[in-house]
């Protein structure tokens, strides 16, 4: 359940990580993206419009243009209207020049050509008299009962008339009447264009294709195309463009259905334009392009939801590993603590921690991790000798005393392996406590491991941890000498005996510092000691018998420390230790050999260092051509201290280890540049170089000269 916990948290942490800035910067995109979009779109159907725009005024422009010609046209201006007969200007040039004016106009554009003196009208390549013209199949009704024909007789300007105000006309939507000529009071002729609504409606679905626009065309006052007529009344149209003048674009609602209107003034006629197209069909683009970025985004936002999804997992499995690392290495740090925690606890022990030196002990104590919290101490002993345990037994043992709680005394036991001991370091609030209490609990632990038969002891308790051996060697005592018993079955310390427990004190701590001093070659040392120990059993008071036993003892030692520095007490020596006769005499005999031991430990130390140092230097002699040979790596073939081997080097040679091999990779150098002609890279490079760059460097330094210019100076 935690490892879920755990990925889920990683998972939502890098989700976020990754999601979070996609998500952000993708909405910017997206918001600026279909901001420009419909910027972009309402950009292009403005300039539409102004396509369109500028096809309707080509048209108005071409209508002036030939209206313009025909005022200017003699042939037309002079035409003798009481004596035509449209009979015979049916073929004539008259009738060809009417025809080529208006095969000149758009498909969607008829022409009107009317004589006024005479009535005369051409409509569709034919003229006819005013009162035929209505007769015949040309004549419209619509416009007729609107009374456009009638209009051809009077106007004297350019007139434009809207024709959605005249009811059943529906193929028309505009008529542009214009004198002929236009500068003249009074007329000979009028020329009417009619415009059709297909005119238009092809217009719009030219530069509006497929979105069904609806165009409005007005001159300003009067409607000139009206193709929403669905949506908005001629008046409203009109109403429509002139409430929004110019150029732009804006939203509108029409029966609740969204429209975008464009609009546009020309800038060649006074036309206004205005195009209504509806929104979902106007931005339709636009959103096909957001969709196609939203789909992307949405690719993003898997891809994100995947790429977190595999770095939580692979975030999750580095942690795990790390932490498996991590306990791996508490374990190995906490048995290594343990390790230094007994080792301390058995010096303690053991006496071997010099008396007073409180630094030292401070020290010890400090990379223990041991803060004695009382002021008093003794120690428990459990001697196993007799026993068979496992080593796991022992060890779940320590667990159980370590878990042991009582406010008035703290344990610390520690394993004496070589002896087949418990040693169980007690740490009292006061002098005066419940032994046997405290001792039962010990014992009350150790049988719920299922562990029993054990001898056990205690010592008395002393003041200082510097006496924490003396409570040890009583304990040992107490169960050697079967002292009296504590209710839980512990043997306790007695000072019943003859001896002065005042000054009784076994000497191991001296043992200790007599065999390290042999070790060491430090007779002075050894002597010393020696002589305090023979001094300490002559002082105490008891019987002969004990103190003899004390000194024989002390010969033993002697003969095992002899006997472990490989040089052993011969028979004669032993026989002359056995047989002493006074204090002084056993002092003298055991300094003796003291000095001996000592001289010769010293001697084998001063041989076996100047065999390493013979070994290093031959090593690198040997070896000097190996470009991996380095302080470090010398240091670590030989099992050997960094400094030391440094040391060593300045001492034999008086160069430092780099000194020194560039002195014998540079005579081998020059002693193939002497004889041979191997080239220079290959002779540095088998010398252990390489860097040519440094090497060359490196000669020129040394000898002044570059390696060809030496090779040239030496070669004969």
């Amino acid at each position: 359940m935690a490892d879920t916990s755990k990925r889920t948290r990683y998972f939502l942490r890098y989700l976020a990580a990754f999601c979070v800035p996609v998500l952000c910067i993708t909405t910017l995109l997206l918001f600026f993206d279909y901001r420009n979009q419909i910027s972009a779109t309402q950009s292009r159907g403005i300039g539409q419009l102004q396509q369109m725009a500028a096809n309707i005024d080509y048209l108005e422009t071409k209508i002036h243009s030939t209206t313009l010609h025909m005022s200017g046209n003699d042939r037309l201006t002079s035409l003798d209207t009481t004596s035509f007969d449209p009979a015979t200007y049916t073929s004539n040039r008259i009738f060809g020049l009417l025809h080529s004016y208006e095969n000149n106009l758009p498909s969607g554009v008829t022409m009107l050509y009317y004589l006024r003196g005479g009535q005369y009208i051409y409509s569709n390549e034919k003229f006819f008299s005013y009162n035929d013209f209505i007769a015949s199949s040309d004549y419209e009704a619509a416009l007729g009962r609107a009374d456009l024909y009638l209009m051809l007789n009077s106007v004297q300007e350019k007139t434009l008339i809207g024709l959605d105000s005249y009811d059943g006309s529906e193929a028309y939507c505009t008529a542009l009447y214009c004198p002929i000529p236009e500068i003249d009071d009074a007329p000979e002729a009028t020329v009417c264009f009619l415009l059709r609504d297909a005119f238009f409606q092809d217009v719009v679905e030219q530069y509006f294709p497929r979105m069904e626009a609806c165009a409005v065309v007005t001159d300003g006052h009067q409607l000139v195309f009206n193709g929403a007529a669905s949506l908005y009344t001629a008046e409203q149209a009109v109403e429509l463009l002139e409430k929004n003048p110019g150029s732009g674009v804006m939203r509108l609602a029409v029966s609740e259905k969204p429209f975008i209107f464009l609009r546009e003034r020309s800038a060649n006629s006074d036309y206004n334009y205005g195009v209504l197209i509806p929104e979902e069909i106007f931005f339709q683009n636009t959103e096909q392009k957001f969709g196609l970025l939203s789909l992307l985004v949405c690719v993003m936002l898997l891809f994100s939801i995947a790429a977190a999804m595999f770095l939580a997992y692979s975030h999750y499995i580095s942690v795990y590993r790390a932490n498996e690392r991590i306990d791996s290495v508490s374990e190995e740090l906490g048995a290594r603590n343990q390790l230094i925690r007994e080792m301390v606890l058995r010096r303690l022990v053991k006496g071997t921690i010099e008396n007073d030196d409180e630094a030292v002990l401070a020290y010890n104590l400090r990379c223990a991790g041991l803060d004695f919290a009382h002021p008093y101490f003794a120690v428990f002993v459990c001697d196993w000798k007799d026993l068979t345990l496992s080593e796991d037994a022992i060890t779940n043992a320590i667990g159980a005393l370590n878990r042991l709680r009582n406010d008035c005394v703290a344990m610390y036991p520690a394993q004496i392996p070589e002896d087949d001991r418990l040693a169980v370091i007690l740490n009292f609030r006061q002098a005066e406590q419940d032994q046997n209490a405290i001792a039962a609990e010990i014992c009350a632990a150790l049988k719920e491991q299922g562990i029993a038969g054990y001898a056990a002891g205690m010592g008395l308790v002393y003041g200082s941890p510097f006496q924490i051996d003396d409570s040890y060697v009583e304990a040992l005592v107490a169960i050697s000498e079967a002292m009296p018993l504590l209710p839980c079955g512990a043997h306790i310390f007695s000072t019943a005996e003859k001896l002065d427990e005042q000054s009784y004190q076994y000497p191991y701590a001296e043992y200790a510092l007599i065999e390290q001093s042999i070790r060491n070659g430090n007779s002075g040392v050894a002597v010393d000691a020696i002589r305090h120990v023979v001094e300490r059993i002559d002082k105490i008071g008891a019987s002969p018998l004990i103190r003899k036993c004390l000194h024989f003892d002390l010969i033993n030692m002697i003969i095992k420390v002899a006997a472990t520095s490989r040089h052993p007490l011969s028979n004669a020596e032993i026989a002359q230790l056995s047989s002493w006769e006074s204090k002084d005499a056993l002092t003298q005999q055991l300094e003796g050999i003291l000095r001996r031991l000592a001289e010769q430990a010293k001697s084998e130390n001063a041989e076996s260092q100047k065999s390493a140092k013979f070994a290093l230097i031959d090593y690198v002699q040997t070896n000097f051509r190996d470009n991996a040979l380095t302080l470090e790596t010398l240091a670590t073939h030989f099992n050997l201290s960094y400094t030391y081997v440094s040391k060593v080097f300045k001492e034999e040679t008086g160069h430092t280890f780099l000194s020194y091999l560039t002195q014998l990779r540079f005579q081998y150098i020059k002693k193939q540049l002497e004889s041979t002609d191997t080239p220079i890279k290959e002779i540095a490079a088998a010398a252990g170089y390489n860097d040519l760059t440094n090497f060359m460097r490196k000669f020129k330094n040394a000898e002044g000269i570059t390696p060809g210019q030496y090779r040239t100076g030496h070669q004969a």
